[in-house]
């Protein structure tokens, strides 16, 4: 995503980026001492970023799965709350999101260089570590356990909106009233946008069609975290298909369904993540459906076949464009509540 407001440049504010979680991240502070508040919330991001990866053995949550079928071992307050709420999430009747999925994702490793598509065995054997149901919590010692050898946890599909809620929270708590955190696919813009009228931000969702940095259209939000889920990001062919990054914790392979992307436009990114992942698995009607009943969200759907479907209470904050490679406005239907 993209924030696109020219009306802001030249305003008192600072801008630095941040290489962490596999991606570039993006903060925009306005205020006269934005500078260390940008290094404040940079270092608040690597700090968890340290905690909750699964790629360093010594954070916490590789810690747990270490410990996996052996003991239960005491997490940081940050890493339980999130472990906490993603148990909850994984909970939902029909979830397609399960913490435990990480014997999966270990198995695809899209995304890495050493990307394969599993044989069927292999997701059979995965898929049966992969219950979140077996993840056991003691909120008085603030410990986690996995109960069967072999579970792992991964949070990749919810920490960075934590992270960013984080990150949100600390500016917030030292008078920041306007910023922008970008981190690839979680977009929080604090406050009313500077210099606009009529005080939204303008943040470019991508086309799963085109290259990066082609917006199918702009969303016109205050206060309020974006987020996007696509097939468009990692993914690899082989054989003649296309498998993307987005795994089924009930299936063992990618979600297979009539969707390219979900944007849910929400007060918190850990929502937000949530959502676009719940939505994502539930497919075009069911998962619109869910958004629109929600009080936490709106949402933005696009199909494989160039189709924009959005929920009634977003649909007039969405500015279509172009797709960039020629092909028109792109149809666009409304969701009726």
């Amino acid at each position: 995503m993209t924030i696109l407001d020219p009306a802001v440049a030249d305003r008192a504010c600072a801008t630095s980026v941040c290489l962490a979680m596999g991606t570039v991240n993006t903060l925009t502070v306005f205020h006269p001492d934005a500078r260390a508040l940008i290094r404040a919330a940079f270092s608040r991001m690597q700090a968890l970023e340290a905690r909750l990866t699964v790629y360093r053995d010594d954070s916490e949550i590789a810690c747990i799965n270490q410990a996996a079928g052996e003991h239960p071992v005491t997490v940081s307050e940050d890493v339980y709350r999130l472990i906490d709420r993603a148990v909850e999430v994984s909970a939902q009747p029909g979830s397609g999101f399960d913490l435990t999925i990480g014997p999966l994702v270990n198995l695809w490793r899209i995304g890495s260089g050493t990307s394969r598509r599993p044989d069927s065995q292999e997701i059979t054997a995965a898929l049966a570590l992969v219950d979140a149901r077996a993840v056991e919590l003691d909120p008085d010692r603030r410990t986690v356990f996995l109960a069967r050898p072999g579970m792992r946890l991964d949070l990749g599909a919810i920490a960075k909106g934590y992270i960013a809620d984080q990150m949100r929270d600390l500016l917030r708590s030292r008078g920041v009233t306007a910023a922008v955190i970008d981190l690839g696919g979680n977009v929080v813009v604090m406050g009313r946008c500077p210099g606009r009228p009529d005080g939204y931000w303008r943040v470019g969702v991508q086309s799963p069609f085109s290259p990066r940095g082609a917006c199918l259209g702009a969303l016109r939000v205050a206060d309020a975290s974006v987020v996007t889920s696509g097939t468009y990001e990692r993914f690899i062919d082989v054989g003649g298909t296309r498998y993307h990054h987005l795994l089924d914790p009930r299936t063992g392979f990618p979600f297979d369904n009539d969707l390219a992307a979900v944007t849910i436009v929400s007060a918190s990114s850990l929502t937000g993540d949530a959502w676009s992942t719940l939505a994502f698995a539930a497919g075009l009607d069911e998962g619109l459906a869910a958004v629109s009943r929600s009080a936490e969200t709106q949402g933005l759907f696009v199909t494989h076949d160039r189709q924009i479907t959005i929920s009634e209470n977003l649909a007039s904050r969405f500015d279509r464009f172009d797709d960039g490679l020629g092909q028109g406005p792109y149809p666009c239907q409304q969701l009726s509540n």
